[in-house]
């Protein structure tokens, strides 16, 4: 056993140091080759090569610096006598007197670079851009216009600068032939941050200038205007038109409309109007003298009122004219002057003391029928006393109603309201019935159940 140990020792020994003497005389070979080839090139092109180092085992090594390599050669090179001598001084060539100053060593004093983020004498980013504002007008006129016309005037306004304060307007010279109808119109941001304003204008004289418009922005630090000038033009007046009623519009319409007697002599009309972009708050038929808006919601833009006028009962028709901006032509509006037999009143209601009866009747026998039921199972004496009382009550409001007599002279109304329309005037007592109250007033209904509201004085109820 110990020979086979001893024969496996010697032949791994021998194994080994073949393996050991193969790289060392591989290094060998490396190493004469770099050698070779290195004095090739120096020989070839003169150019300096860094020379590689590597250990017996083949790793490279890192070689030392090119200043280091230098300076160890220079002194290689040197005799011992210089290389031990002191090193003399050299003088600056900048100053003769002054002894010799490494460049490398000392390094210029440069002077300090502003802090410009933390600056407190420079303005901030908002205060470099300076505040002003721009105003163009959009779209000018470039037809004939017509006195008593409606004109949109749109403007547009560009902000250099941030908007910290109201936007105010301001027309001057006010008193060219235009009224401005609504001076106080806010301005609309748009999404490119521009604003954007209407003005609604009229004009009221052949010979006109739109008035110079002037826009003010008071911030808090800083107050910012501009102006932009009008224009002067002419008018066409609308004359010569008997039915003319002064109305210039886009678009006019006539959603209904009702006759009924006033008196022995006239007859009341009344309108319900709407119109676009119009003067419609200047209407005006013929000469008669009692005429007026009811109510209504009067802007440049949209309107729409309750018109009422008196006429004489001799008329055939009423008649009037408004001027249309759409086809520039005049149309004509024409009724016939033949009264309704009916109550003339603004309430969507046309009888409500029927309809509370009736309202009272279904609901009273809707108790009725559940009372039954329950007297037929319980035999309840309880809900035929319910039974008798509903029908107690159903009674007295069909029957029992609360009449009363209509003053001579007295005046009913549209409306429970002192400027109201005026739609009937008796001169002699007459029998109504009372309805309703509100305030001063009693909504009535006539025995022709015409209903309106008449005031409490003028109403005789014991």
């Amino acid at each position: 056993m110990l020979r086979i140990f001893i024969f496996t020792c010697c032949i791994f020994s021998l194994f080994f140091g073949h393996i050991v003497s193969a790289a060392v005389d591989q290094q060998r070979q490396i190493q004469k080759a770099r050698e070779e080839i290195l004095n090739n090139l120096e020989g070839e092109s003169g150019a300096e090569i860094e020379e590689i180092i590597v250990d017996e085992e083949g790793n490279i090594l890192e070689s030392p610096p090119i200043e280091q390599q230098q300076a160890e050669v220079s002194k290689s090179e040197l005799p011992t006598e210089q290389q031990s001598a002191p090193t003399k001084e050299i003088p600056s060539l900048a100053n003769p007197t002054s002894p010799s100053v490494n460049p490398l060593e000392e390094t210029p004093t440069l002077p300090p670079e502003p802090n410009i983020g933390q600056s407190e004498n420079l303005p901030h980013s908002e205060e470099l851009i300076p505040q002003s504002l721009h105003l163009s007008f959009l779209n000018p006129p470039k037809r004939s216009l017509y006195v008593n016309e409606v004109v949109a005037l749109e403007f547009k306004l560009v902000v250099l600068g941030q908007v910290d304060g109201a936007i105010e307007n301001e027309f001057i010279e006010e008193n060219g032939g235009v009224r401005v109808l609504n001076p106080e119109s806010p301005w609309r941001q748009n999404n490119d941050g521009s604003f954007h304003n209407i003005f609604y204008v009229q004009i009221q004289a052949a010979n006109f200038k739109i008035p110079r418009l002037k826009v003010t922005i008071a911030g808090q630090d800083s107050v910012i205007e501009g102006e932009i000038e009008g224009f002067s033009a002419q008018a066409l007046p609308l004359t010569g038109n008997p039915y003319f009623s002064g109305v210039v519009a886009q678009e006019m319409k006539m959603n209904d409309y009702k006759i009924t007697h006033y008196d022995a002599e006239n007859n009341l009309a009344v309108f319900a109007l709407s119109a676009l972009i119009s003067n419609l708050a200047e209407m005006k038929i013929g000469q008669y003298p009692k005429q007026g808006i009811e109510s209504g919601t009067l802007n440049p833009e949209s309107s729409s009122m309750i018109f009422y006028v008196v006429f004489p009962k001799n008329i055939e028709n009423i008649i009037f004219d408004y001027f249309s901006l759409d086809d520039f032509q005049f149309h004509r509006v024409s009724i016939p002057n033949v009264p309704v037999d009916e109550k003339v009143s603004t309430q969507s209601d046309l009888k409500p003391k029927r309809s509370v009866s009736l309202l009272s009747l279904a609901v009273g026998g809707g108790v009725i029928f559940f009372m039954l039921l329950i007297f037929a199972f319980t035999r309840s004496y309880l809900s035929l006393i319910v039974i008798v009382l509903v029908v107690a009550y159903i009674l007295t409001d069909i029957f029992v109603s609360d009449h009363a007599k209509l003053l001579p002279n007295a005046e009913v109304k549209i409306l429970p309201t002192h400027n109201s329309t005026v739609i009937m005037r008796q001169e002699k007592p007459l029998e109504v019935e009372i309805i309703g109250r509100r305030g001063d007033y009693y909504k009535i209904v006539t025995q022709d159940e015409r209903i309106g509201w008449v005031r409490k004085e003028e109403i005789d109820n014991r």
